[in-house]
């Protein structure tokens, strides 16, 4: 896992092996998968982050879920009970 220092991971967090987690993102109460890239400034909440997804930066999720492979494209935001796939 690779972490900005300028990153906070909170409480009740999980995040998977070959993740990378950029400055100023907040990720608080989710589980993110293995080998996914989050990007600058971005607000992950209450969310389930599978494997090999991309969220790049501004992104807000809240109580949301993404599925394998997904890529959330700058300024995302996905609202509760949203689920994501890739295809």
């Amino acid at each position: 896992v690779a972490q900005s220092r300028f990153a906070r991971v909170g409480p009740y967090t999980l995040v998977g092996a070959g993740t990378s987690i950029g400055d100023y993102s907040c990720v608080i109460n989710s589980t993110i998968g293995d080998n996914c890239t989050i990007g600058r400034n971005v607000s992950i909440e209450g969310c389930y982050i599978w494997n090999n997804v991309t969220i790049q930066d501004n992104c807000k999720l809240k109580h949301a879920i993404v599925c394998d492979g997904a890529i959330l494209k700058a300024g995302a935001v996905l609202q509760p009970g949203v689920i994501l796939t890739f295809k």
